[in-house]
């Protein structure tokens, strides 16, 4: 299996997952329980979650569209030669 084929279904497997993990990381604050933890500590984590969510989303989806626009140009490359 080509390198680049196996890269680009790892990122499509991250980009199917980071929803999952982005719930399970929401939750996490429910789960929490007793006076230690306070609501602003919570809101905290969850900006810091909201946050992460959003930037490592945007960089998945940059990596995946850099491969397919790479892949692309490779076929358009190909047929040109043809």
């Amino acid at each position: 299996m080509p390198k680049d084929t196996y890269r680009e279904r790892r990122a499509v497997d991250a980009i199917r997952l980071w929803p999952i993990l982005g719930v399970i990381c929401f939750v996490l604050p429910i789960i929490w329980t007793g006076a230690a933890k306070s609501n602003v500590g919570a809101m905290g984590y969850l900006f810091s979650v909201w946050a992460v969510m959003i930037l490592g989303g945007a960089l998945l989806s940059r990596r995946l569209r850099g491969e397919a626009d790479a892949q692309s140009a490779n076929a358009l490359k190909e047929d040109t030669e043809l």
